[in-house]
């Protein structure tokens, strides 16, 4: 062998894949790369001049599909083969060449029985995804003819024709389409083919049997590709007929529920309104009956004070009724809107008890308020209608609730994440509840449990509703349980967010000031007061009872550790006797008493700065500020404000409508003001730009007027040359009650938005801040 063979051989021993060299005409192996010696075991050294298809094939005679005769020297024979003597796939690459002066074949075989078997996986699958797919498939070709190159055999179920029969009828073509929807199939495969966007369409076609179906096709489209002969589309058929019949068959189910739903709304508004004028025309005839009587009684102080106390009520009870039907309509036409501000829980809390109380005392009833104690007091969210939702069910509760019952609100925490605080609100009462059935409709809109509760208890029907739209507005839920004669109960979930502490945080630590307090209370108020204490530092002992709270107290000056305070619920029987004692034992003038209960005690038991009052149900804050305030030996409370005299404040009042002029004239020169009118916003601003710096100290505003509204009046003034032009306070007054209303006049430079019927203490409230702010940017 020459040292050019020999590096040859050497070279080819190095390639990685099965390759050999055989003479053509005696099928002698000549050479064998070590790739293929190892991969048939056959020994280096006696390998050569046996048989390829001996060695290779493990056959005796020459292959059968040899591919001797298509070779040659300028050009490489490729082809694939699956050698069952080795069990493996290759494909095959032979040449002509000439080898130690023999014309021989060169044959490389790469071994592809991996990738087969990946692709013939990848197959199956794609077949299985075919078949999978809950209809017909076929390729048509793009040739003016709509020819069918390919389909499945779900296909030709769907069309219903055997396979001899669409080529012998329909001659391989989509002429089973409907003559009248040839023209949305050809619409369809041009979009396709000019957007390459898959196409969805109905269309219907004809059985062999004649019978017309009804196919949902998807439309895609394929360029030319090296093996197509033309471009084709793809259609994916499924067979919709039976399931547009149901369709049909469900609308008009369906068409004929919303129309007995649409009847039986309108039955419903239809009640609504009737009974709706039969509740305004009950507090309007109180409200004229009584101001008949007043009229012929006005030399009688009686008949005069009971004729304005009951008009006030009738004329209050017709307010809640108007709003119910504005809240109502806001939240059905989507424009109600909700205001998220920062609030103080224990402020709501307090608020919403001293609304009901005086209900409470005159029905006899119990009226109990609890918050599980838990840091966060102060949150963001909408706390007016939040308010709302807790009126409506409190007022529902003191309804349906007889004499001697109980009602009662509690608060606790559910969960908390991050600053996210989902709170439970549930109102509870033992009144007349509901029955089963009634439960399933209080929450709609115009419903009452029964006609029955209706007539007896009157209302709006729309509290509930409302309540229950306001809550999912603002991302809660409201639920109810009830049993008939044994109450209801009524669980608003709601997630608020924390707001920031407004704590002062330089005050005195408490715990500096006091360090053991005895709490004389029930179980849960007496444990809510002793987690809040011991959280804080100070040490709590509890007391259920006078008597045991007395031995706690003197066994504390036998062990030289005394209590620093005593909180005792003012409602304990034998309260005073604690007092007594706390005045007769010497060992005990230094420990300070807060009574501590719903609302404040009589005057009278605040008898000195040794006695404070701590209000339930027990916050935090509210808690160790009245311990602060207890032991720093604070002021007793100021006696009730007086109305402020507002005696030399000047008003401009513009109001269009007469009587709501006097009414308001007569209110403001009552608190000491002078009062100038103006009829419409030109006037106003007329008059405001003829005065002198300071003449007027606030304008209010009607905000819809003839000649010129309020709201442009406002901006007209606030671009005047006038010194006070920018810092005189304007309030709207207005009948529009809703926040883009308040928006409106903020956005139009007023200061603030009164809703109507004023309020005159809560108007001269704000004024007197306006007055308060504007006298300190004077300084």
């Amino acid at each position: 062998m020459s040292q050019y063979e020999n590096e040859r051989e050497q070279l080819l021993d190095v390639f990685g894949e099965f390759l050999y060299v055989a003479d053509v005409h005696t099928y002698e192996l000549l050479y064998m790369n070590e790739r293929g010696l190892n991969l048939l075991n056959l020994d280096p050294k006696n390998y050569k001049y046996k048989k390829c298809y001996e060695v290779i094939q493990g056959a005796d005679s020459p292959c059968s599909f040899c591919t001797n005769k298509y070779l040659s020297y300028d050009h490489v024979y490729m082809w694939e083969y699956k050698n069952p003597y080795l069990g493996r796939h290759f494909s095959i690459h032979d040449k002509l060449i000439d080898w130690q002066g023999r014309k021989s074949r060169i044959e490389l075989s790469f071994d592809i029985t991996n990738f087969k078997h990946k692709v013939q996986t990848l197959e199956n699958k794609i077949e299985s995804i075919v078949e999978s797919i809950p209809g017909g498939i076929c390729q048509m070709a793009d040739d003016g003819h709509l020819s069918i190159l390919w389909h499945n055999d779900a296909f030709l179920k769907i069309i219903g024709y055997t396979q001899e029969q669409f080529k012998a009828e329909l001659n391989g073509t989509a002429a089973y389409v409907l003559p009248e929807d040839m023209a949305t199939l050809a619409e369809a495969l041009e979009k396709t083919k000019r957007t390459r966007q898959t196409q969805l369409l109905e269309m219907r076609i004809r059985q062999r049997d004649g019978e017309s179906r009804t196919l949902l096709t998807s439309v895609g489209y394929s360029h030319a590709a090296e093996n197509a002969s033309c471009p084709v589309y793809y259609n994916v058929l499924v067979d919709i007929t039976e399931y547009k019949r149901l369709l049909e068959r469900n609308e008009r189910q369906v068409k004929d529920a919303l129309l007995a739903k649409a009847r039986a709304a309108s039955e419903s508004k239809s009640r609504f309104l009737s009974r709706m004028s039969h509740e305004l025309r009950t507090p309007l005839n109180a409200v004229i009956g009584m101001n008949r009587l007043a009229i012929n009684g006005r030399n009688d102080a009686k008949v005069l004070q009971n004729c304005h106390a009951k008009i006030e009520a009738a004329a209050q009870y017709l307010l809640s009724l108007i709003n119910d039907v504005l809240d109502f309509s806001r939240i059905e036409n989507g424009k109600l809107q909700l205001s998220i501000q920062p609030f103080s829980l224990p402020a709501l809390l307090y608020d919403l008890y001293d609304l009901f109380a005086n209900e409470a005392a005159q029905k006899s009833l119990i009226f109990s308020l609890y918050a599980e104690p838990f840091e966060e007091e102060r949150f963001n969210g909408d706390v007016l209608h939040l308010k709302q939702i807790c009126v409506n069910l409190l007022s529902n509760a003191f309804k349906f609730t007889g004499e001697h019952g109980h009602v009662s609100l509690t608060v606790r925490k559910l969960t908390a994440r991050g600053r996210t605080n989902v709170l439970e609100f549930t109102v509870s009462d033992t009144g007349i509840g509901i029955s089963p059935d009634g439960l399933t409709r209080i929450f709609n809109m115009f419903e009452q449990e029964s006609s029955a509760v209706t007539h007896r208890y009157g209302g709006s029907g729309l509290g509930l509703s409302i309540s229950k739209a306001l809550a999912e507005l603002m991302d809660g839920s409201i639920t109810a349980k009830s049993r008939e004669r044994q109450g209801s109960s009524f669980i608003v979930i709601l997630p608020l967010e924390t707001a920031p502490d407004q704590t002062t945080p330089d005050r005195t630590d408490v715990a500096d000031l006091c360090s053991r307090v005895l709490v004389v209370d029930g179980r849960r108020d007496g444990g809510a007061a002793s987690r809040i204490l011991n959280a804080a530092r100070i040490k709590a002992a509890c007391a259920p009872d006078v008597s045991e709270a007395i031995r706690l107290l003197d066994a504390s000056i036998t062990e030289h550790a005394p209590f620093d305070a005593v909180l005792l619920a003012a409602a304990l029987p034998d309260a005073d006797r604690l007092r007594e004692h706390l005045r007769e034992r010497p060992e005990l003038t230094d420990v300070r008493l807060a009574l501590t209960g719903m609302q404040p005690p009589d005057p009278e038991m605040i008898e000195d700065n040794t006695t404070g009052f701590i209000r339930k149900p027990f916050f935090r804050s509210v808690l160790l500020d009245g311990l602060r305030e207890l032991r720093e030996g604070a002021p007793k409370a100021a006696p009730l404000e007086q109305p402020i005299d507002f005696t030399g404040k000047r008003l401009l009042l513009v109001e269009d409508n007469e009587l709501n002029m006097e009414i308001a004239h007569e209110l403001f020169k009552a608190r000491g003001f002078s009062v100038e009118l103006a009829r419409n916003g030109k006037e106003a601003v007329e008059l405001f730009a003829a005065s002198g710096p300071r003449y007027f100290d606030a304008i209010l505003m009607d905000v819809l007027m003839p000649v010129m509204d309020g709201l442009t009046a406002t901006r007209e003034i606030r671009r005047l040359q006038h010194d006070d032009a920018h810092t005189i306070p304007i309030i709207a007054l207005s009948a529009n009650a809703f926040e883009e209303d308040r928006q409106k006049s903020l956005n139009s430079g007023m200061n603030a938005h009164i809703s109507k019927p004023l309020e005159i203490d809560a108007l001269c409230e704000l004024l007197q801040n306006c007055f308060n702010k504007r006298s300190a940017t004077d300084v």
